[in-house]
């Protein structure tokens, strides 16, 4: 979208960040496993749904429509999953609590086409600004650190490939399976052959090569979702207070007070 706020030149340049971003949850994502699998996958479908509000085009590549019909789906599907994993006696973590509100302020990102009201969209930038200074601070990683997820155990992955091996492997290991390179969850005991494993992840921080995922020492976690809150923050505001340079989305009315 284009407003005095987003010319197109900054659209290109929050498009490339955001596209940086998604590849790194969609790494996470596929190193992962269950739980830590599914909150990477909400920063990748967050990430995507950012890169269309910032297209650098007079009209977003996804209707605004599917944008809000998407994200309050997602908010209202995790929200009601996390209802009947607790309802279960599953262990939570609060950060996933974040994650479901994350979803419904994208919601209203899109639903800002058509309406907004000041308050709430301050309100938004706020709450984002406050995210972006905790994952810089490392405040959010030692949350994730601290079974932020609920798991039994920070799950953890190797910072580099070892030599005939894959990443999240000990050095001199086999190829290992899913399990052997992250913990599974609550009630899945690790593999057969993995005790070398389990005691890096006892170990955590103090163990060289490995780190916690998204914890303080994870950077590609603590600098990419520090980005996503920081844009997230500026497209509220961008759409509340900026001068819309066209007349509206197809299809939709123009923002109220542009």
């Amino acid at each position: 979208m284009s407003n005095a706020w987003i010319p197109t030149p900054v659209s290109a340049a929050w498009c490339v960040v955001f596209a940086g971003i998604l590849l790194v949850h969609l790494w996470h994502a596929v190193v992962m496993s269950l739980r830590h699998r599914l909150w990477h996958t909400g920063h990748c479908v967050m990430a995507a749904g950012m890169i269309a509000m910032f297209w650098p085009a007079p009209a977003m590549p996804v209707p605004a429509r599917v944008g809000v019909a998407v994200f309050a789906a997602a908010a209202l599907a995790l929200g009601i999953g996390l209802l009947i994993a607790r309802g279960r006696g599953v262990r939570l973590g609060w950060l996933w609590l974040l994650s479901v509100v994350d979803l419904g302020w994208m919601g209203y990102m899109f639903a800002m086409m058509s309406s907004s009201w000041a308050w709430l969209s301050i309100l938004g930038a706020v709450w984002f600004g406050a995210q972006a200074a905790a994952w810089a601070s490392g405040r959010l990683g030692r949350v994730v650190a601290g079974h932020g997820l609920g798991e039994a155990d920070p799950a953890t992955h190797h910072a580099a490939t070892q030599p005939g091996g894959v990443a999240g492997a000990p050095a001199g290991s086999q190829q290992p399976t899913r399990d052997q390179r992250v913990l599974a969850g609550p009630g899945h005991a690790p593999a057969s052959g993995v005790a070398a494993v389990a005691a890096k992840r006892v170990a955590g921080f103090a163990t060289p090569g490995w780190v916690i995922d998204g914890g303080p020492g994870d950077y590609s976690v603590r600098i990419s979702l520090t980005l996503m809150a920081l844009g997230m923050a500026y497209m509220l505001l961008a759409m509340q207070f900026g001068v819309i340079s066209i007349p509206g989305m197809p299809g939709m009315p123009p923002m109220p007070g542009m």
